[in-house]
């Protein structure tokens, strides 16, 4: 008896009473009226907005605006069908999870991007082996700017990659400028044994004062970073290191810097160091030095 009833709705969805028109009627002249309220409303913000980024977000938080909306006025609307839509989940529900079963996880998946911002727009975030700068977070998917890697520079691409939201309830993936905006960087040095590697170091010393942004205990981004993810370094200005290593003396700058400066700051400091180098006839590099 209880499959008849079933049944029942069932085919009363399938072949769509006539009182259910004017249901769709109303939702179609909802949808037209929301459109047109948030064009509207959109034409007149984005005269007075002038970057891109709050362009953006003007776009897709008045996008989710206007779902919202449409939910609250519709379900009102609807609430009488719903149990015949009830009556059709129950009989289909496992097929309709297991084929949307990639939305319903995208979906979740963008719920807790929202709530627990691991990331937000600008964010420079790895994701498998993509990295990139977050330019947009939909409802299905989140779009970064790709960049190389960093043996490569860390620099735009130009390309354009879709990763979709699941990917933040399965895949591990590391933020460089969110909990700490800063990233270390060491640029290493190889000089042949018979150089001068103090005096090495002292122009390595010379040349980072130089070209590293100075940071210090005070610096609010260092200060938001304690605060709020209890990241803490006892020394932040740039150090020396010394090895040896396959048969040359391998000096290592280890510093500080934005994700977004890394590699004008290797460029800077292999610029002077080689106009140094010109200078000084006791140092003389040997073997692959790289950053």
């Amino acid at each position: 008896m209880h499959f008849e009833e079933l049944e029942k709705d069932f085919l009363k969805i399938v072949s769509l009473p006539p009182e259910m028109f004017p249901l769709f009627l109303i939702t179609a002249a909802a949808v037209v009226l929301v459109l047109a309220v948030r064009a509207f409303v959109l034409r007149l913000a984005l005269r007075r907005v002038s970057q891109s980024s709050s362009r953006l977000l003007w776009r897709r938080n008045s996008a989710y605006l206007s779902i919202l909306v449409l939910m609250v006025f519709l379900f009102p609307v609807w609430l009488p069908s719903l149990r015949t839509i009830a009556a059709f989940l129950g009989i289909f529900g496992a097929g309709v999870i297991l084929v949307l079963k990639e939305v319903i996880l995208n979906l979740a998946g963008w719920f807790f991007i929202i709530i627990r911002k691991p990331f937000e727009i600008g964010n420079r975030i790895t994701v498998g082996h993509f990295s990139g700068d977050v330019l947009d977070i939909r409802l299905m998917d989140v779009s970064l700017i790709e960049v190389s890697d960093k043996e490569e520079g860390g620099q735009s691409t130009g390309r354009v990659v879709h990763v979709p939201n699941s990917f933040i309830l399965v895949t591990p993936f590391a933020n460089a400028s969110k909990e700490f905006a800063f990233n270390w960087n060491e640029i290493r040095v190889s000089l042949s044994l018979d150089s001068d590697w103090k005096k090495a170091i002292q122009i390595v010393e010379e040349i980072a004062a130089e070209v590293t942004e100075p940071i210090s205990e005070g610096d609010h981004r260092i200060k938001h970073s304690e605060r709020e993810y209890a990241i803490r370094y006892k020394r932040m200005t740039p150090r020396v290191f010394v090895e040896y290593h396959q048969g040359a003396i391998v000096l290592s700058l280890r510093h500080l810097v934005e994700p977004r400066t890394n590699r004008l700051v290797t460029d800077r400091f292999w610029r002077l160091f080689l106009q140094r180098l010109g200078r000084e006839k006791r140092i003389k590099l040997m073997g692959p030095s790289f950053a």
